[in-house]
């Protein structure tokens, strides 16, 4: 059995966007092939459009059936989801959960797949993704890109744009494009 906790703290300034403080801690509990991570975080944005805070908690359990191969759940709620800007989403934390299996081909190429429910302050609901992100070792560091994101939007605008144009009560006609969606790479 082994327990550790960490901690972690962050300053981030984004030009013509405001500033990023946080701080996090994590207990971490593994024992044989399982794995316990829960944590909170703080943070407090100032950006373009006021100061707030927002306070978070998240866990992970993990079940590693052998090196090649894992099971996961994972959650985390925070207390302000709200919408400040749009170019300051991608740096804000939402609430999500979900599951994932993720699979070692070798020593360099893996692959996590699974399925997450997410809150998008833009568009105000619970947006429902697959986690589709291929993984490689380069050196000593490991680059991971989740793509579900991406097929998720690509697969509603295949099958939705047509009804989202004849049937949006929310657009005045003439209808004009609209950014409606983000694109979160996980």
């Amino acid at each position: 059995d082994n327990n550790f906790i960490v901690g972690s703290g962050d300053f981030s300034t984004l030009p013509l966007i405001g500033t990023i403080r946080s701080a996090n801690i994590f207990y971490i509990y593994t024992s044989g092939k399982w794995t316990v991570s829960a944590g909170i975080s703080a943070s407090k944005y100032n950006l373009v459009p006021g100061v707030y805070n927002n306070f978070g908690f998240s866990g992970v359990l993990n079940y590693a059936v052998n090196e090649k191969l894992s099971f996961s759940v994972f959650g985390s709620y925070y207390t302000n989801n709200s919408f400040h800007s749009a170019a300051a989403l991608p740096y804000l934390s939402n609430s999500r959960y979900g599951a994932s299996m993720s699979m070692a081909f070798d020593e360099k190429i893996g692959l996590t797949l699974g399925a997450q429910r997410y809150y998008d302050p833009f568009s105000g609901r619970w947006i429902t993704a697959p986690i589709i992100a291929p993984s490689f070792k380069i050196g000593k560091s490991v680059l991971e890109i989740d793509l579900g994101g991406l097929l998720r939007l690509g697969l509603d605008h295949l099958y939705n744009n047509n009804d989202r144009q004849n049937h949006d009560s929310r657009q005045a006609a003439p209808k004009t494009p609209v950014l409606t969606k983000r694109v979160d790479m996980f």
